[in-house]
């Protein structure tokens, strides 16, 4: 999975990339499927949110306009 990150990352040069988790307030991150995230890469900040960038994994609120990464089922 690190494998693909860094394959993303590739892809990140000019802008932003929405990758599908979202948390609330306290809330653990959870994906786009409901699925809790199990903390395999960091997401930096307190945004509700998270984006892949050069820098790394952020977050930030959504009203951010963001391109998107397509998905991949889970079971992968």
């Amino acid at each position: 999975l690190i494998l693909n990150m860094d394959f993303l990352r590739c892809f990140t040069c000019s802008t932003d990339y929405w990758v599908g988790l979202q948390r609330s307030r306290r809330a653990p991150w959870r994906w786009t499927n409901s699925a809790i995230f199990n903390s395999w890469f960091q997401v930096h900040g307190i945004g509700e949110c998270a984006h892949m960038s050069r820098k790394g994994t952020a977050s930030s609120t959504p009203v951010t306009e963001q391109a998107r990464i397509c998905s991949m089922p889970a079971n992968r």
